[in-house]
C-alpha cells in the first residue's frame, strides 16, 4: 500500500492538487501495465489493463499496436501515431516522455 507524503508534496492541508493527483493515477496505470504485477489497485479498484500489450492498446489509434515478446526482459510494441511524430516509451518500467538513446535501437 502506498500513501503519498503530503508534506513531501508540499500540500497545504490534506487535499492533493488535481494535477498531482492525476499524475499519480497515471503512474498507477503505468505500473499495472508495465511491471507484470497482477494486483494493482487505485482507491480500492483493481486496475486491470491486460499487461503491457493491453496497456499499449490504451493509447488508442485506428491501428492496433504490433506487439512482440523478445525475451523475458524485453517487450516491444509499435503503432503509428496520429499526433505527428509523438511517441510513448518506457525503459525499466519508467516513462521516458523525452525519448532517449533506447529509441535508436
Amino acid at each position: 500500500t502506498f500513501q503519498p507524503s503530503l508534506q513531501a508534496l508540499r500540500v497545504d492541508g490534506d487535499v492533493i492538487p488535481f494535477g498531482d493527483y492525476m499524475a499519480m493515477c497515471r503512474r498507477v496505470v503505468e505500473v499495472a501495465g508495465t511491471t507484470g504485477f497482477k494486483d494493482v489497485y487505485l482507491n480500492g479498484e483493481k486496475i486491470d489493463v491486460g499487461g503491457f500489450e493491453g496497456y499499449c492498446s490504451l493509447f488508442g489509434g485506428q491501428v492496433p499496436p504490433v506487439y512482440q515478446v523478445i525475451n523475458k526482459r524485453w517487450e516491444v510494441a509499435v503503432a503509428p501515431c496520429s499526433e505527428g511524430g509523438g511517441q510513448h516509451s518506457f525503459v525499466n518500467n519508467l516513462t521516458t516522455p523525452r525519448g532517449g538513446t533506447h529509441l535508436n535501437h
